[in-house]
């Protein structure tokens, strides 16, 4: 291959990475209980930082929130959603049965927190193991729910060395969309002072329910025996990378094939004697 034609190639695979759009934006609420005790407090409900119960004993404790987001559709292959933040949690008991869950989500239609679509994680403890859910059809249990046929288990997570406890976790939640209408699948709760990882899952679903591949809702929940007097979630962002259709990409790209031969082809003709 030439030097004129490296470079052209070159130009051509620039022109379509700059083409993948990434936009990130945080989640601003407005943040919705979606389950917990009367007494629940949720405030600062306007912002990507909402305070989720008010740090007297389990305040928060077996209780849901969620937010609206932008809706996102993952059209094409490569094109993938990122939620992402952080959680300090106050309060827990470092039980084996201390679960935190997370996710991301379709509302599809439904008017309460039942009947959603989607997938979220619960972390792993020193006890008992964590698992990857889908949320399941026809479901009709709260979209954080595991029994009564709300999800169905994809992968189970290896046993966590440690229990939750009182800390600042990081969290992450990656779907993606690949060449076979597949989604995988990525997560990760690490907790920041020991770098310790309770809810490290790598999965790839290969049989994705027609029209789930559109998201609108994030969520989260602590159950009972997380026992959370607070817990305070920190930026919470979602991130869309979008790849541009192959059509639009091979256009733009024979586009700029087009002008860069006709540039060659031009050339500089010597004066005429007159």
């Amino acid at each position: 291959m030439s030097r004129s034609q490296n470079s052209t190639l070159a130009a051509l695979v620039t022109f379509v990475a700059l083409n993948a759009c990434a936009n990130g934006a945080l989640v601003t609420g407005t943040w919705v209980k979606a389950s917990g005790a009367t007494g629940m407090a949720l405030t600062n409900t306007t912002t990507a930082s909402p305070t989720w119960g008010d740090g007297t004993t389990d305040n928060a404790d077996a209780s849901s929130i969620y937010s609206p987001m932008t809706t996102i559709t993952l059209a094409n292959p490569g094109d993938k959603v990122v939620l992402s933040g952080s959680a300090q949690m106050f309060g827990i008991t470092g039980t084996a049965g201390s679960i935190f869950r997370f996710g991301i989500f379709n509302v599809n239609g439904s008017a309460n927190t039942n009947g959603w679509l989607g997938y979220f994680v619960q972390n792993a403890a020193s006890g008992g193991s964590g698992s990857l859910q889908e949320r399941a059809l026809v479901n009709t249990t709260s979209f954080t729910s595991t029994s009564g046929g709300g999800s169905a288990s994809l992968q189970t997570l290896p046993l966590a060395t440690s229990a939750l406890t009182s800390a600042v976790y990081d969290f992450s939640f990656t779907l993606e969309r690949n060449a076979l209408n597949g989604l995988i699948i990525t997560t990760s709760l690490v907790r920041t002072s020991d770098s310790l990882e309770f809810a490290g899952a790598s999965f790839t679903d290969t049989t994705v329910n027609a029209g789930a591949f559109t998201f609108d809702r994030v969520g989260f929940q602590g159950t009972t025996d997380l026992n959370a007097d607070k817990i305070q979630l920190n930026n919470v962002d979602v991130t869309f990378s979008a790849v541009p259709e192959p059509s639009a990409a091979l256009l733009g790209g024979l586009g700029m094939l087009r002008l860069l031969c006709r540039r060659r082809a031009i050339r500089v003709l010597p004066p005429t004697n007159q």
